[in-house]
């Protein structure tokens, strides 16, 4: 059930060897309170070092991630009409979501599944999970078209605009084919996909710029957080609620590996103004670029042989080119 709901099998395999951890120090200090008290009544008690974890035996005991795994196939199996029939009854309301992925399918035997295609809707609802030979766009045909119909819409003949909306959500985001058409030109209809307005999402957004970027680069790392700073915004109410709860109970002595697993944990996060957001990655690019021309100054002032400054150097560009970013008008663009 809980793999059902998004658990991984090594995680219920580490949640289940935590819980016969537990019972062995709940079984070790009854064993201990126990002989404290047959002492005070006056029992020759004998000093017996209570077994360790590893000498319990306990830990065979634990579930393994391949028998859990094997143990949802079989599930999966037992219950797949029911399972599909679900599925096919699942609607979004304002958006969907599109992505592909290789490596969840990287075992695949033949050429015939190289890759993953899922489709989301609202608060990331599964509403279609599909192998597929490639990200082409030539597969993803027969999902759309369930989808579409689905949700009881009609598309016009070039499977792009509809001709009846119905319940189809007006926005769908995907991992690529974002970008062509523009609004009230001859190529409008690029602009949606399957009936729905296209939108890159978030994180490819930043996938995208990062590629555009010096990977070696020791400012990488801060670029990316503050890139990603800019598009985020945290729900203050789940940061007071969080900042509340750990005074409640005295825990104000975390480290930042601490404070920053419980903020993913616990903070949610929005997506406010797209003109603001588009301002602050804007700043933030142009603060770097003019960090990467300083750093050049420098470098020639001290000196340093051009051979010696590879990429991994501070001297070495981080913006080498950026593409323009969706929905505005000015791109950035510098050289190295």
């Amino acid at each position: 059930m809980q793999m059902r709901v998004g658990a991984t099998a090594s995680a219920i395999a580490r949640q289940s060897l935590a819980n016969l951890t537990k019972l062995h120090a709940q079984w070790e200090d009854e064993y201990e309170e126990n002989c404290r008290i047959a002492a005070e009544r006056g029992y020759d008690v004998v000093e017996r070092a209570f077994p360790s974890l590893e000498e319990s035996g306990l830990p065979g005991f634990a579930a393994k991630a391949d028998i859990i795994t094997i143990g949802l196939l079989r599930d999966y199996l037992s219950t797949k009409d029911e399972l599909l029939r679900e599925l096919a009854s699942l609607r979004s309301e304002i958006s969907m979501a599109i992505d592909h992925q290789r490596k969840v399918v990287k075992h695949a035997v033949g050429n015939n599944g190289a890759s993953s295609f899922t489709v989301v809707g609202d608060g990331g609802i599964l509403l279609g999970y599909y192998v597929v030979p490639d990200d082409g766009e030539q597969w993803l045909k027969h999902a759309m078209l369930e989808m579409v119909q689905r949700h009881g819409a009609v598309l016009n003949d070039d499977l792009k605009t509809v001709a009846s909306q119905g319940n189809l959500p007006k926005v769908i985001y995907v991992d690529k084919m974002c970008c062509g058409g523009t609004e009230g030109s001859r190529a409008d209809a690029v602009r949606y996909f399957y009936g729905m307005l296209k939108k890159l999402d978030v994180f490819h957004l930043i996938q995208r710029i990062g590629k555009e970027i010096n990977c070696e680069h020791p400012r990488k790392g801060d670029f990316l957080k503050r890139l990603s700073e800019c598009i985020f915004t945290l729900v203050q109410e789940d940061v007071d609620a969080l900042k509340q709860a750990r005074d409640s109970g005295g825990y104000n002595n975390l480290t930042p590996k601490q404070e920053k697993a419980d903020k993913l944990h616990y903070v949610r996060t929005k997506i406010e103004n797209p003109e603001r957001i588009v301002s602050k990655i804007l700043v933030v690019v142009k603060g770097q670029i003019a960090i990467d021309r300083e750093a050049k100054k420098q470098s020639m002032m001290a000196g340093d042989a051009c051979e010696d400054i590879n990429t991994a150097h501070r001297a070495y560009p981080l913006i080498l080119y950026l593409l323009c970013l969706q929905g505005t008008e000015r791109g950035v663009e510098t050289g190295s």
